[in-house]
């Protein structure tokens, strides 16, 4: 499957990679699947009103017999539900009230020791502490599952297995460019400390640029690296933010990257808090 060889592509040099196990669509086969409406479907998602449906939605069917099996062998179940494409129907993006203003692009429920605000309650193989989330746009092949999307979607599911093996957001930290946020932020040395990418680019008018950049810089044109220098958002002489780095907030274009520092934090965070996927999984 294209999504899982492109995620593999950003571990390359990690000694970690993935394979597909199975992709379960059958509701016939798996009757947990089956809800009741398309909108059930789509509110059974990771969405910013974590109290509400979504969560629930999402930390039950992680309890499925048929779920919590694979956990237990240490499988990373990866559920795709969700949707904020306008022409799917039930998304309005022009609704204040529309499940497509809070929904994430995606989510990994593994908030193990490695993180700066841990689960008390995490442990390796417990099957509803164990998952990762992401959006039918970003599965689709029609979708940011593509080429043409420069693979947002391999980005996104990297990112968030990022998170499930232990690595934490370039930007990590309320107040990352001063106090505590300078010296702890993603606790990687060769990831600046920087505000979240889009969020800084936007605010100073450069997104459009940013990803005009990258594109350009992937399909071979050269641009000039003195018009990255702007992208310093913690204003350290020297510095860019990590634009590139498959933990950051970026554009799909620019997404490219985990750093020497990251693949360590990885290789430690696995052997230290995953010892039985190591031993499952080894070779």
């Amino acid at each position: 499957m294209r999504l899982v060889d492109v995620t593999n592509r950003f571990f390359k040099d990690s000694g970690i990679q993935f394979k597909l196990q199975e992709v379960r669509h059958n509701v016939t086969k798996y009757d947990y699947l089956l809800l009741a409406t398309q909108e059930d479907w789509h509110l059974c998602s990771a969405n910013i009103k974590e109290q509400t449906a979504g969560f629930p939605c999402l930390t039950s069917t992680s309890q499925f017999p048929a779920v919590a099996a694979l956990a237990s062998k240490h499988v990373i179940n990866v559920f795709v539900s969700g949707s904020s494409d306008p022409t799917a129907g039930f998304c309005d993006p022009g609704s204040g009230g529309s499940i497509c203003r809070r929904l994430y692009l995606g989510y990994s429920r593994a908030l193990g020791p490695w993180f700066s605000e841990p689960s008390e309650t995490w442990k390796e193989g417990k099957t509803e502490e164990n998952w990762v989330f992401i959006t039918w746009d970003l599965f689709n092949p029609s979708g940011k599952n593509s080429e043409r999307f420069w693979d947002g979607g391999a980005a996104a599911l990297a990112h968030e297995i990022g998170h499930y093996l232990g690595l934490m957001h370039t930007h990590e930290g309320a107040t990352p460019c001063d106090g505590d946020g300078l010296s702890k932020a993603d606790a990687v040395p060769d990831t600046p400390v920087n505000l979240e990418t889009n969020a800084f680019a936007e605010q100073a008018g450069l997104l459009p640029k940013l990803t005009g950049w990258c594109s350009d810089f992937r399909i071979g044109k050269k641009p000039q690296p003195s018009e990255l220098l702007p992208y310093n958002s913690c204003k350290v002489p020297g510095r860019v933010d990590n634009i590139w780095n498959v933990m950051s907030y970026s554009p799909d274009a620019c997404c490219m990257m985990i750093t020497p520092n990251q693949i360590a934090r990885l290789q430690w965070a696995v052997a230290s808090f995953r010892p039985q996927l190591v031993a499952a999984y080894s070779v």
